[in-house]
């Protein structure tokens, strides 16, 4: 009897279905930041101003992106 039941415990165990992982827009909305690689050297898109920030046409549309996402934008400086 016990073997029947042990049996069945692990058969059970390899049909229970693997919990999904989230997705990306999950991580954001969960996270409240939207984190964006650029360059910072590709002119009119992305451009890295003397003082820090960027700026450029990519970068308006990230902050766009993010703040309907109710996230605030994070840029990672990438090669």
């Amino acid at each position: 009897m016990r073997c029947r039941i042990l049996l069945a415990a692990l058969l059970t165990c390899g049909i229970a279905p693997a919990a999904e992982p989230g997705s990306r827009l999950d991580a954001v909305l969960h996270s409240g930041v939207l984190r964006v690689c650029t360059t910072g050297d590709y002119r009119p898109y992305s451009l890295l101003r003397d003082d820090g920030q960027f700026e450029g046409s990519d970068i308006a549309l990230a902050q766009s992106l993010a703040a309907s996402l109710g996230a605030r934008v994070s840029f990672v400086r990438t090669s």
